[in-house]
């Protein structure tokens, strides 16, 4: 087992919780290639450097191919990326082991979510209703909670859906005009202006796929937003979730469930799906009290 300095394990605190064990295991791979038996700062730095700059490091947007399968597998079988109990669902997507492209903390999303379901006291009203019926899968309140706009937890086809985004900062100082950034957006929305990268914001999904991408450090997340999906769902009629509102922190997230499962509580009737209690015209009147 390889040993790690106190000044390099403050160096891997600094990381966001949801790159830290990806940066740890990059760290120590180096450390083995090149013999060495503790990890030091230096190392850290060193590592992190060769990330940023190598063609072939794994930034965000060009992880290798058993990276991105091992974190879709991982998220798939963790025990935190499901929170599954008799009356709802909560899936969250890879950020929970570790994925580098999360802009927010999903874990914590995700828990502050099954509070809010379970003091709404939705997980009983679903119980008395369904007493002495088996509780399937289209009776559960289903969620979905998205690192980033991949939406691999499929939030499009959940009764609520989170989606985080992260809008993009220059830091002009920094930018050498690589360009980079306007080849890593696959919508695009980043392009140059007399030397710095500019945002079209009616094009940019706030993958930050740029941010990942920029050498110098230049760009930045600026600000991470909450986009709220409703009424999602599978099964004979399917359709996918319509785009509610998008809020700016989970806060906000929780007051806007916590309203719309007061709504369902009034107005759902038994064995109704969301859709069904909550047309496109409520949704636009509760949007507009939030």
């Amino acid at each position: 087992m390889i040993e790690w300095t106190a000044e390099a394990q403050a160096l891997l605190g600094r990381a966001p919780v949801f790159v830290r064990s990806l940066a740890r295991r990059k760290v120590e791979e180096m450390a083995r290639q090149r013999g060495f038996s503790k990890v030091t700062a230096q190392l850290v730095e060193e590592t992190k450097k060769l990330a940023r700059h190598s063609p072939g490091g794994h930034t965000a947007n060009q992880l290798s191919a058993a990276e991105i399968e091992r974190i879709e597998r991982d998220a798939l079988t963790s025990p935190a990326a499901e929170r599954r109990a008799r009356t709802y669902e909560i899936k969250a997507c890879g950020a929970v082991v570790g994925c580098p492209r999360s802009l927010g903390m999903v874990s914590d999303l995700a828990d502050r979510v099954a509070k809010v379901i379970e003091a709404s006291g939705l997980p009983d009203r679903i119980e008395t209703v369904m007493s002495g019926r088996p509780i399937l899968t289209h009776h559960r309140f289903r969620v979905a909670v998205d690192g980033c706009p991949n939406a691999c937890s499929q939030p499009q086809i959940r009764d609520f859906g989170i989606i985080i985004r992260g809008d993009p900062a220059v830091e002009p100082s920094r930018c050498d005009g690589c360009g980079l950034c306007a080849q890593a957006c696959q919508e695009g929305a980043m392009s140059l202006v007399a030397g710095l990268p500019e945002t079209d914001s009616e094009r940019c999904i706030g993958c930050a796929d740029c941010v990942h991408a920029c050498p110098t450090g230049a760009l930045a997340v600026s600000e991470v937003h909450y986009r709220l999906l409703v009424g999602g769902k599978l099964g004979r009629h399917p359709r996918l979730a319509d785009e509610w509102l998008t809020v700016h922190s989970m806060e906000a997230c929780e007051t806007a469930l916590q309203c719309l499962l007061e709504i369902l509580a009034r107005e759902r009737q038994p064995g109704q799906r969301i859709t069904d209690a909550l047309d496109a015209t409520r949704l636009q009147m509760l949007r507009s009290e939030l």
